[in-house]
């Protein structure tokens, strides 16, 4: 038979660190994340509700009943719009379009001038990026490493 020589060598363990919640890091994605998650938007000191995704699919519905291509204005009117209202408000009225939809631009004829065209862009644009962002990302519990 053959001898087999088996060595026992001592290898270190890999260090890994540990970042608790209260310890600030600077991980850009995360950052961006929390600014995100904490962001209060408001139009001429109005505060708005966060660009759920109840509100987010309204807006693709108004966008589809339009019937034409609608410009980048036109959505941010909207945008901003539908996170002036409560989410019991826009459920009653999405119930008539059409009247949903002249109330939107009754709202727009006295609340956005064309000089303020360029900020209700601005805001409507990062209203839909913060949207965009994940609060929740997984972190490994001490029970597992599936997440929370």
């Amino acid at each position: 038979m053959n001898d087999i020589e088996l060595k026992n060598e001592q290898t270190e363990a890999p260090t890994v660190a540990f970042v608790d919640d209260h310890t600030q890091t600077a991980d850009p994605i995360q950052e961006q994340r929390e600014q995100a998650f904490d962001a209060a938007h408001e139009w001429k000191g109005q505060p708005l509700q966060p660009f759920s995704s109840g509100r987010r699919r309204e807006w693709i519905r108004l966008r589809n009943l339009d019937g034409e291509d609608p410009t980048f204005l036109d959505d941010a009117v909207k945008i901003v719009w539908l996170c002036l209202q409560s989410a019991d408000d826009i459920i009653t009225k999405r119930r008539n379009a059409q009247a949903m939809s002249a109330e939107i631009w009754r709202w727009a004829d006295s609340n956005v001038g064309n000089d303020d065209n360029e900020a209700i862009l601005e805001l409507a644009n990062q209203i839909v990026t913060d949207s965009r962002v994940n609060q929740a990302v997984p972190i490994p519990s001490n029970d597992s490493q599936m997440g929370n």
